[in-house]
């Protein structure tokens, strides 16, 4: 099975957090009011898709699985058929699990990590990035060799450059 990542979403989902960061949260697939989410989440909610709880459920990390035809579903009670979030985004993103969803998803990404692997994926699938996305080889090394206060630094300076121009 070929699989194909799916850039539209994944440009559209990198593009809203760098152009929104305080709609991101990379902690929780959507935070308990469903007003910031992690890559995965934007993504989903950018699909068009919504986070339910479950029956009995705390947290958001259900989605509808309308329109979801590949993905494990099951029937809840209140909301109909459901997925998992990951499953979901795992889906809509095109990145299967040979793909290291967890490059995108884990939960202690930073934004530069995040990016940094957007752009190595762009340079195997030869898709050409938008230049507020784009890094070059030499910036991809230095964020993966990054300690983590490095890495917060470095997603200050990408997510709120006005700030660190003040």
């Amino acid at each position: 099975m070929t699989i194909v990542r799916n850039w539209p979403l994944l440009i559209k989902t990198a593009l809203h957090i760098k152009h929104d960061p305080e709609s991101w949260d990379q902690s929780a697939w959507a935070n308990r009011c469903g007003t910031a989410f992690c890559f995965a989440g934007h993504a989903i909610i950018l699909a068009g898709h919504r986070f339910v709880r479950s029956s009995g459920g705390r947290c958001l990390e259900y989605v509808h699985a309308d329109g979801l035809p590949d993905v494990a579903m099951w029937k809840d009670d209140m909301h109909g058929w459901l997925t998992d979030a990951r499953d979901a985004a795992v889906h809509l993103l095109g990145i299967e699990d040979s793909y290291y969803p967890e490059d995108l998803f884990d939960s202690g990404n930073t934004f530069p990590e995040i990016l940094s692997q957007l752009n190595r994926w762009a340079r195997e699938d030869g898709v050409d990035l938008p230049e507020e996305l784009h890094l070059t080889d030499e910036q991809i090394q230095t964020i993966r060799e990054a300690s983590v206060d490095a890495l917060d630094e470095l997603e200050k300076q990408m997510l709120w450059p006005e700030v660190q121009s003040a």
